[in-house]
This record gives C-alpha cells, sequence and structure tokens, in this order.
C-alpha cells in the first residue's frame, strides 16, 4: 500500500472515532449548571484538535509541509488545553483573568518559534519535535494538578479521571523523550506509533470523562432518593439504608453514638393559622437553622410531618444533652416572617445514647419516649434519658403558638 494511501486512511479512521465520541459526549446527561454544560463542549474540542493535529503530522508525507508546519504544535497545544478546560468546567470553574491572556500568548509564540525553527534557523525536526512535546505537556500537567485540587475525594469517578490524566502525564512525559529520539524515520512507522498513542489517548480521555460525568448522575440520584425535597434534610430512606452502615463504623472506633428527636411545638396552629404555605415555609426554616448548627459529621433526617431525628456521632451523652439544649434555645430566639408577620417557634427534644451494639430502630423507639415525655412536661425543653433528671431548658418563655 502506498504511504499517501496509508495515511489517509488513518486520517479517515481516527476522523470516524472522533465523530463518534463527539456524538457520545451529547447522549451524555448534561448538568444543571451552565458552566458545567461547557465541560462536554471542551470534551469534543479535545477530540477534534487531536484529530487535526494527527493530520497536520501526516502533511509532510503526503505533500503539504507548509500545513504541517502551521498545524501540529497548534492542534496539540490546543488539545492540551482543551483537556484543562474541561477539567476546569467539569467542576464548574470559571478560567482565571491570568489564564485567558496566557493561553493566546502561549499559541501564538508556539507557532512564531515553529515558523523561526524551520524557515530561519533551520532547525532539526527532532528539535522542533522537542518544543511541540514540551508545549503540549504543559497544559496537560495543568491539567492534572487542577484536577487534583477540584476532585470530590469520595467519588470513585473523579478518582478514575485524575489517575487517568495522571497516568497520560507520567507516560507522556517519561516516555517522550525516548520516542522523540529513538523514533525511525520511515513515515509508516512514524504515523502508525503516532495512530496508535493518540487513539489509546483519546479512548482513555474520553473513559474518564464518561465515567466521571456518569458516577456524578449516580451521585445525584442518591441525594434526590436520600434528600426531603422540603427541607434538604435527609429522609427515612437514609435513615434505613445508610445510617446503621455509618452506626456500625462509628462504634468500631469505639465512639458513643448519641440521637436527637425534636418536634416543633404546636405546628398544627401554624397550619391553621398561616394554612399549609405557611408550614412548609416554617419546617423549611426549621430544617435550615437546624442544619446551620450542626457540625461536621451530624446528620439531621425529616422522620415525617414535623418530626425530625439528629444523629450524633462520636457525641457523648453530656455533649448531646448540652448540644439539644443549645438547639432549643436557638429556635425559640429565633423568628420567622410569614404573611408579614413575625411569628416564633419552639421545640421539644429527647435525647438518647446507644448501647454498644443496639438496634437503630430500638434507640429510635426510646428517643421518640424521651420526646413525647417532653412534650406531655411542657414542651419546649429536653428530655435526656439516663441522666439524673430530666433538662428542662427554657422556662417561662411566652411563644407566639402556646
Amino acid at each position: 500500500m502506498e504511504v499517501k494511501t496509508l495515511l489517509v486512511l488513518l486520517i479517515a479512521i481516527l476522523g470516524g472515532l472522533t465523530l463518534v465520541g463527539i456524538v457520545f459526549t451529547y447522549a451524555l446527561p448534561q448538568p444543571g449548571d451552565k458552566e458545567r454544560q461547557k465541560s462536554g463542549l471542551y470534551a469534543r474540542l479535545y477530540l477534534l484538535f487531536v484529530w487535526c493535529g494527527f493530520i497536520a503530522l501526516c502533511m509532510p508525507y503526503i505533500g503539504f509541509n507548509e500545513f504541517h508546519l502551521i498545524g501540529y504544535n497548534l492542534f496539540f497545544t490546543l488539545s492540551s488545553y482543551a483537556v484543562y478546560m474541561t477539567v476546569l468546567k467539569r467542576y464548574g470553574q470559571r478560567l482565571g483573568s491570568g489564564f485567558r491572556f496566557f493561553i493566546p500568548a502561549h499559541l501564538i509564540v508556539v507557532e512564531l518559534i515553529s515558523w523561526y525553527l524551520h524557515n530561519i534557523a533551520l532547525a532539526s525536526e527532532l528539535f522542533c519535535r522537542g518544543m511541540l512535546f514540551f508545549s503540549a505537556l504543559l497544559p496537560l500537567i495543568a491539567s492534572t494538578y487542577k484536577m487534583n485540587s477540584l476532585m470530590d475525594v469520595n467519588s470513585q469517578g473523579d478518582k478514575v479521571l485524575f489517575s487517568i490524566l495522571l497516568g497520560a502525564s507520567v507516560v507522556i512525559g517519561m516516555g517522550g523523550p525516548f520516542y522523540l529520539i529513538y523514533i525511525a524515520s520511515d513515515p509508516i512507522y512514524h504515523a502508525l506509533v503516532a495512530f496508535g498513542l493518540i487513539v489509546t489517548l483519546m479512548i482513555l480521555f474520553m473513559l474518564g470523562f464518561v465515567v466521571s460525568v456518569l458516577h456524578s448522575v449516580v451521585i445525584r440520584l442518591k441525594q434526590q432518593v436520600y434528600l426531603d425535597p422540603l427541607t434538604g434534610c435527609f429522609n427515612r430512606n437514609y435513615l434505613y439504608d445508610i445510617a446503621p452502615g455509618m452506626i456500625s463504623r462509628v462504634e468500631k472506633n469505639k465512639q458513643s453514638v448519641c440521637l436527637l428527636a425534636c418536634d416543633i411545638d404546636f405546628f398544627k396552629r401554624i397550619n391553621d393559622t398561616y394554612g399549609h404555605i405557611g408550614g412548609d415555609k416554617a419546617l423549611r426554616h426549621f430544617g435550615k437553622l437546624m442544619r446551620e448548627q450542626l457540625h461536621s459529621g451530624d446528620k439531621l433526617i425529616r422522620m415525617g410531618g414535623e418530626e425530625f431525628i439528629v444523629m450524633l456521632p462520636g457525641c457523648s451523652l453530656k455533649d448531646a444533652d448540652h448540644f439539644a439544649r443549645h438547639l432549643c434555645q436557638t429556635v425559640a430566639n429565633t423568628t420567622l416572617q410569614v404573611d408579614g408577620k413575625q411569628i416564633s417557634m419552639t421545640a421539644s427534644f429527647g435525647v438518647i445514647c446507644l448501647a454498644p451494639a443496639q438496634d437503630l430502630f430500638d434507640a429510635i423507639n426510646e428517643v421518640d419516649l424521651a420526646l413525647y415525655r417532653a412534650k406531655e412536661t411542657g414542651r419546649n425543653r429536653v428530655v435526656t434519658l439516663e441522666l439524673e433528671s430530666p433538662q428542662e431548658t427554657v422556662k417561662d418563655m411566652s411563644m407566639a403558638f402556646q
């Protein structure tokens, strides 16, 4: 087979793979954030630039040396920057003002130096390819560094994409000089090696991108399954599916777990006075207020209606009692505006500490008993089981609905 025929065939095959990859990115789920949506655009540009770079790389053997001079440095460097932008937009980040000037300046300098080396200095092909190698490698290293700083360490999809970027940076950084020095002058050999390398990088990058996107969708769907849409708190599904495992992990570390059950006092009066819209506002206000007081690792779960449970891993009963009294006081001291009127709410709390290996749902029954006792003894207070006496949190406080 003639050299030109083979090169045209390789260009066509790579073009077909590029087209398939571009079409496939349109089938991926689109994130809601506009900045994140642009990650698919830059992934498509990466595929297009790599294909154009391969075309430019083949041009000297077909008879278009000038296009080779202009194109191969430009397109391969652009493809590396497309990877950087894909990572940036994957996490909804904007390009910094400094980079907006640096990238065009870098591309212009690359083109000017390429033109100078080929036409004025008459530098060797090895030297010119070396400049391309380092010019394209720098944005790829920057992409890996940016991915490391932005990625969610708990996301397996992000880890896959980061591993691919890191592996590509290491392999290209270590294997590139060897390739440049020992590459055969035979055009067919050169084209086949470049073709294999480019196809591998394209497939790996797109695989990592797809896995990262799909895993994010799975995480988002799980969040929807486990989140209460009205208050933004966790729901019963979380309590049934996730909470038991979390408690087991905490207990394996010889730490205690405490539960708080809380209930908005006289919530029916809010609904009767302000309607269900006012009641929804009160629930959102209460959920937001509670979440703002939680520490890292604490979980707020809406059991239904106006009743919530707070899980406090690694917390002693004494500290849980103190925290519940703080929450009770915070709720009582914070007002909510409904229909132009400022209203206040109070809440009652029950507190227990789980016994070692105690069934979670048995513990929920116990903390409910503590909550009922708080309700029966006057509301707007905390009852903590296993303390010498119930702790009344707030006494004789005027309330809008008491």
